[in-house]
């Protein structure tokens, strides 16, 4: 069983009536040893109860990768370290109470079997003044990230098109338009020059899409970037005719002066804006 760091050690102080109640958290993974910062809170927080005459109550929980009997007793070595710890600054006190939940509290919370989080190896510890023991403190409740991880969705896509001022176009209303819009029809189907990802809620919706674009000119040619950013939420669409399948017949996704994609009547010379727009905005 080999032990994997995961960093620093982490306190989450909990707020009770007279008590002094926190959870000492990410032990590493199969780890059963107080981490530094672990040591440091116990020894400001609950050293100087126990001198005083106080009393400790302590529950140590696993996560719920291995087996289930590996991870009850990985919670007792937890309990087994904290107490020997305690022990070294303070000759004799009062402890009872000792629980080694093992994976069943994350178990009670809904985290699948197999899923690791930092909140779930940890001790809990409970103290006051009084010689009894406390009664075992309440778990916290567990962080959204543990029972849900989230999903990695787009954030940002970044796009680069080149027209070339001198381009010959055949001659018609809206040709240059046109003309340019298949090049960046082509553009769009190209990789594009940057993305960046965003961890969010796996229940949350894509809620706004703005583009914004840069330009760099000169006589002869002209170099565009288009960057598409994403926002994820829980209210709907600011526009759902953005969607495709929402959006009406004959109409087209453009981009407003604002930078915000809106819905237009189609033109014969925006026909084009139809599938580029939409891969723009819709390639997730």
């Amino acid at each position: 069983m080999a032990v994997k760091a995961t960093g620093p050690g982490k306190v989450q102080q909990i707020k009770t009536g007279g008590e002094v109640n926190a959870l000492l958290f990410n032990f590493d993974i199969d780890g059963v040893a107080l981490k530094v910062e672990h040591r440091t809170w116990l020894s400001r927080h609950v050293v100087p109860l126990l001198k005083a005459g106080g009393s400790v109550t302590l529950v140590a929980r696993a996560s719920r990768t291995g087996a289930n009997v590996i991870n009850k007793m990985i919670s007792q070595e937890r309990l087994k370290q904290t107490i020997a710890y305690l022990k070294k600054e303070v000759k004799e006190f009062n402890y009872k109470d000792l629980i080694a939940e093992g994976e069943e509290h994350a178990k009670k919370m809904g985290i699948k079997d197999g899923t690791e989080h930092e909140v779930f190896r940890a001790v809990q510890v409970a103290a006051w003044k009084k010689p009894e023991p406390p009664p075992p403190p309440p778990p916290p409740p567990p962080p959204a990230t543990a029972v849900d991880p989230g999903t990695n969705r787009i954030q940002k896509r970044e796009f680069m098109f080149h027209k070339d001022k001198f381009k010959t176009v055949e001659p018609g209303q809206g040709e240059d338009f046109f003309n340019l819009g298949k090049e960046v029809l082509r553009k769009v189907r190209n990789p594009p020059v940057k993305e960046t990802f965003v961890k969010v809620p796996t229940a949350w919706k894509l809620i706004q899409v703005t583009v914004t674009n840069t330009v760099v000119s000169d006589s002869f040619s002209e170099l565009r970037t288009y960057a598409v950013t994403y926002e994820w939420g829980t209210g709907p669409l600011v526009d759902g005719r953005t969607n495709p399948a929402n959006r009406p017949k004959d109409t087209v996704i453009v981009v407003g002066l604002d930078g915000r994609l809106r819905v237009h009547e189609r033109s014969e010379g925006e026909r084009w804006l139809t599938e580029a727009a939409d891969m723009l905005v819709h390639g997730l």
